[in-house]
């Protein structure tokens, strides 16, 4: 709101889901999206997601009403659309029950499908409003093919985290891998009264600056992309705030401090002032060699001999030194 004060809230259970296929196709295969294309505008497709899958543990004989699985992911659930698929052909179908690894289906199988058959989990979603493609050579087209899923149609399960929390708060558990240096945004809500003549007015109706962080994952592996967007599922809404470690070296520590000190000194006196009264930088996170993180509150700052020293509520369990990843944690959401 307006004046810095909000309530956040999930209108939906579920959140939007948009998926980008990149193509490269060539005759038959064009062929087919075109055929897709020109079909009713709004009919839905099932898009597979090549990150979910599992395989049948035994054969699935053509009419059968329901399959085994060889490992029950927490995606699988009732309501859950599939695509099976062998080497020669597909099948949508829908999950109607999970019973240990016997999954029931909306659907006979249509052709027999032999153990190791492999079984997606899938997105139902109308192609976007176009598609463009681009000629590689005379017969070989690139292509991206983007479809939004429709809110509510489709289970979101997420799966089961393990989250570290801190004074009630939970923290971001995720690291980002350096494709790109963390980006940080920082700006001021501002208005400007302007009557068309004579003085104009700028305020700013929070008082408050705000810093936008930005963080880049790639190429990381199934599972850990699956954490990020369960952790995202997971914080939308009123439940949003997080900590959340900048990930930057945000400490010029001057000595060693053993395990079990509650301070350590930052080098200069310029410290104390830009963070002595911060109610936004007031929570430090250590990051050890295994990336766990263990969190401590800021208690008091002073002088000390030229430099500032910083006194925690708690003892560190670990030794301080100048070559120890410190970050600043505050209170964060997604934006």
């Amino acid at each position: 709101s307006r004046d810095g004060t909000e309530q956040r809230s999930a209108i939906r259970n579920t959140a939007r889901v948009a998926m980008t296929v990149e193509l490269l196709a060539w005759g038959p295969e064009l062929h087919r999206v075109k055929a897709d294309l020109l079909t009713d505008p709004l009919t839905k497709f099932h898009y597979a997601t090549a990150w979910r899958q599992t395989a049948l543990a035994t054969d699935a004989m053509a009419a059968a009403d329901s399959i085994t699985v060889a490992e029950v992911p927490f995606w699988l659930v009732a309501g859950c659309p599939l695509v099976l698929r062998t080497p020669t052909d597909e099948q949508a179908v829908k999950v109607v029950g999970v019973a240990g690894s016997a999954i029931t289906l909306d659907a006979p199988v249509a052709v027999d499908m032999l153990a190791g058959a492999k079984v997606y989990h899938a997105y139902t979603a109308p192609f976007e409003d176009s598609v463009s493609f681009k000629a590689v050579t005379a017969g070989i087209f690139s292509g991206a093919v983007t479809a939004n899923a429709v809110p509510g149609s489709d289970p979101q399960p997420t799966p089961a985290l393990a989250l570290d929390v801190f004074e009630g708060d939970v923290v971001f558990p995720h690291k980002p891998n350096w494709r790109d240096r963390p980006q940080i945004k920082i700006g001021q809500g501002r208005e400007v009264f302007d009557p068309g003549s004579g003085l104009i007015d700028e305020f700013s109706p929070t008082g408050r600056t705000h810093i936008d962080a930005r963080f880049l994952f790639s190429k990381i592996g199934a599972a850990e992309a699956e954490k990020l967007i369960g952790f995202w599922v997971d914080r939308k809404g009123k439940r949003g705030q997080f900590r959340v470690p900048t990930f930057v070296q945000d400490f010029d520590v001057t000595q060693v401090e053993i395990a079990g000190t509650s301070t350590f000194r930052v080098r200069g006196e310029d410290f104390l002032p830009a963070y002595r009264f911060s109610d936004t930088y007031n929570v430090v996170a250590l990051r050890g060699a295994d990336n766990s993180l263990e969190l401590q509150r800021i208690a008091s700052m002073s002088v000390v001999g030229g430099d500032t020293e910083i006194t925690f509520t708690q003892p560190w369990s670990q030794a301080i030194t100048p070559f120890s990843r410190l970050h600043w944690c505050p209170l964060s959401r997604f934006g």
